[in-house]
């Protein structure tokens, strides 16, 4: 059996988040004796904000770094979100962080242990163990999702033969040395299994510098809540009564934005000891965009442009309140109603710019978040978002759906231009003069030479309107 090593200063305290992290653990430990897993630790990614890692496992030519996720049933993966099915929760694809992880630690490794700096080529490796499902994640279209990502059944057989196929020797020659430098890292922050008698606590995810979101269940009446946890103590720069009066700030901003139907309800907000404040927050009907197939006939096609116009006007609505939300991706727009009257939702406000309230741009810019829907100012900084900077990211969701490209086709990272295709032979059934205001609309979107250039929402729904008009007829 494996040596196990929790990461848990008090010896008497669950090591674990969830149950998922258990049976993972459990299930790790049937690897061979010499091979050793580290579990909950925090690593310094360098620009003085922390990467958690669930598991790292030592191996004989490998060290592996795994994410586990407790996600259960069918989930639709591409390379940018994964969907739950069953309830159409979507997240970023955890591979992605697994495998930035993987690169840090590596660094990390090469710099603590001279032995290693001279090992070429990968010796660190990313993957995902999802210890409640039964099968793989699979595309829109059926296939596989590439990539290390591992079922709890065979989790260990795996990584025994992917260890084999590696060539580093020298991470057996230097497991007592890697296992002391790795042991040395911070801990990661517990995760209570309830909060103040009232919330069951299921999963947890960090958003952000000293954000996370609990997934929780409220006791008495069964009902989900989503829980942004906010750290009162890990700004140097701001006390606790600031920081808290800056999400007191957001929590209003959120409150007053409920009236317009286009974001979640949120509830009192409460102080959790002295370090932590908890906003709890309804998850919206409906299931995310990322949940719904892109358009594959005309008739569909003509509603998604109708469904469109709607987003624009809320997101519209939701500026009107000096909010910009900064982080809208397939997954954070909820549709309760794919046919008119449209009802849909935003929701995710954690990187959100509360003009009202101090920035926390600083903090989102040291998440050096890989976000492929962002728009080119906000790589420069988040700090220099504008209402346009919303529109962008909408706008590229939409090309993505009905354009049938894969996004990195469209753009191969944020600081390339966006490749409007060819939507006319997408849908050649549909009206040339039709699709060519749509695709001039895109271009106004993506490639006009300022941000100030660029169209506001309530001027693209009405466009997208006038267009989806047009069709219908």
């Amino acid at each position: 059996m494996a040596e196990i090593i929790s990461a848990q200063l008090n010896a008497t305290a669950d090591p674990f988040v969830t149950a998922g992290e258990k049976r993972t653990a459990r299930e790790l430990q049937k690897l061979p004796a010499d091979w050793i897993v580290i579990c909950n630790k925090m690593l310094d990614t360098g620009n003085g904000y922390s990467n958690e890692l669930d598991f790292i496992v030592i191996a004989d030519n490998s060290i592996f770094l795994l994410d586990d996720k407790s996600w259960r049933g069918k989930i639709i993966a591409d390379d940018q979100i994964w969907v739950q099915e069953v309830n159409g929760v979507s997240e970023r694809n955890p591979l992605k962080k697994a495998e930035f992880g993987a690169k840090k630690l590596a660094g990390h490794l090469r710099r603590m242990i001279p032995r290693l700096k001279k090992e070429e080529g990968l010796f660190v490796h990313g993957g995902v163990v999802l210890s409640s499902s039964q099968q793989l994640p699979r595309t829109p279209d059926g296939s596989e999702v590439k990539g290390a990502v591992f079922l709890l059944m065979n989790v260990c057989q795996q990584l025994i033969d992917l260890d084999q196929k590696d060539n580093h020797p020298m991470i057996k020659q230097v497991r007592k040395q890697i296992k002391q430098c790795l042991y040395d890292l911070s801990a990661r922050p517990e995760t209570p299994t309830h909060i103040n008698n009232i919330y069951t606590i299921e999963d947890s995810t960090c958003v952000r510098p000293g954000v996370r979101l609990l997934r929780a269940t409220l006791l008495d009446w069964n009902e989900p809540r989503n829980l942004m946890v906010y750290d009162l103590s890990v700004d140097p720069l701001s006390s606790r009564d600031e920081l808290r009066l800056f999400y007191l700030r957001e929590f209003k901003a959120l409150k007053d934005l409920h009236a317009t139907g286009y974001v979640p309800e949120v509830k009192d907000p409460f102080a959790w000891s002295d370090d932590f404040f908890v906003l709890p927050i309804v998850p919206p009907g409906g299931k995310s965009l990322s949940a719904y197939s892109p358009p594959t006939s005309s008739k569909k096609l003509i509603n998604e442009v109708s469904m469109a116009a709607e987003a624009f006007r809320g997101l519209a609505k939701i500026h009107q309140h000096h909010i910009i939300h900064r982080a809208i991706n397939p997954g954070t727009i909820f549709i309760e109603q794919m046919s008119p009257p449209f009802r849909l939702m935003f929701s995710h406000f954690f990187a959100a710019r509360v003009t009202t309230a101090p920035s926390i741009y600083v903090s989102l810019d040291a998440l050096e978040i890989e976000d492929p829907y962002i728009a080119p100012e906000l790589r420069e900084g988040y700090g220099l978002a504008q209402a346009q900077s919303d529109v962008f990211s909408l706008a590229l969701i939409l090309l993505k759906r009905w354009s049938g490209q894969q996004l990195k086709v469209l753009r191969s990272n944020i600081v390339e231009r966006v490749v409007l295709p060819d939507l006319q032979a997408r849908w050649p059934a549909l009206p040339t003069e039709s699709i060519a205001r749509l695709t001039e609309l895109f271009g106004t979107i993506f490639h006009a030479p300022s941000i100030a250039l660029r169209p506001l929402p309530s001027a693209v729904a009405e466009e997208l309107e006038e267009i989806a008009h047009a069709l219908e007829q």
